[in-house]
């Protein structure tokens, strides 16, 4: 029994840094130094640059949502998730002046393109972050 308990562990650890050691999009990376050198509106034009209308959408909630968090001072890629051989999710943490603005954001491959879908965003990690991030540990 102490041996399945260890081997669990052990796979548990093993399975953090091989999420945590994924690679990035550069897209990504730009589309967040867009957003730390001339805001919000930019980043979204990197992300969606093929999507106006998406990134139009997704400033009309985000600019609302970021208005009363001061100025954003660092950004963060704080997990990489495979979701598919197609689909990579990144979680990524915007700091800002007053408080972190947390960000789920996938990355679809198809034959032919990539492109991101919406993100989703909130002040509250728990609302964005997995578990396996966010739960107490002793």
């Amino acid at each position: 029994m102490r041996s399945l308990l260890i081997l669990a562990l052990v796979c548990s650890i093993l399975r953090c840094a091989a999420v945590a050691a994924q690679p990035v999009d550069p897209a990504l990376i730009d589309g967040l130094n867009a957003w730390y050198e001339n805001g919000v509106e930019a980043a979204l034009r990197t992300w969606y640059s093929n999507r106006p209308d998406l990134a139009f959408e997704l400033k009309e909630k985000l600019v609302p949502g970021t208005k009363d968090l001061g100025t954003v001072i660092d950004s963060e890629v704080v997990a990489v998730q495979p979701i598919s051989t197609r689909v990579t999710r990144y979680f990524v943490a915007v700091y800002f002046t007053r408080t972190p603005l947390w960000l789920c954001i996938d990355r679809y491959a198809s034959d032919t393109t990539a492109f991101y879908l919406p993100l989703r965003f909130s002040t509250d990690p728990d609302r964005i972050l997995p578990g396996y991030l966010t739960e107490y540990r002793l």
